[in-house]
């Protein structure tokens, strides 16, 4: 896999230091799993994916990919075309561009509040939706 995160660094033009801080871990973690000495936790992985989710996820975990010919793995999105932003306000962009769901009754416990519906289909895609605009 260490690999592989090589290659998202390269593909992205991006430095070691930077993908770090834009993926939201330390600098010397990022290098602690570059170099070999950890290997990365399910938590790193999710930060890739949250960040790039253009990133296949078969693809980052096992090297293939269900796909005959040669993936697609890294597209350049709408937002990577634009000037670069302060992650905060990146952020704040990305969660009005969610959709928002009518209210729906759900059973929950006392004092919990459903705020977030997250779909996960087969080809491992996921769909992000807000339940309202609190």
């Amino acid at each position: 896999m260490q690999n592989r995160i090589e290659q998202i660094i390269r593909s992205k033009n991006l430095t070691p230091s930077r993908f770090a801080d834009e993926i939201g871990i330390q600098r010397s973690g990022l290098s602690h799993i570059l170099s070999g000495r950890n290997k990365p936790s399910l938590d790193f992985i999710q930060k890739i994916l949250h960040r790039y989710p253009d990133v296949d996820i078969e693809w980052l975990l096992t090297g293939k990919t269900r796909k005959e010919e040669i993936p697609d793995l890294f597209t350049t999105r709408k937002e990577d075309k634009q000037p670069e932003k302060k992650a905060e306000e990146k952020e704040k962009a990305e969660e009005k561009e969610k959709p928002v769901l009518p209210e729906f009754k759900v059973q929950k416990e006392k004092g919990k509040k459903v705020v977030k519906v997250l779909i996960l289909y087969s080809d491992y895609s996921v769909e992000e939706y807000r339940l309202s605009n609190d």
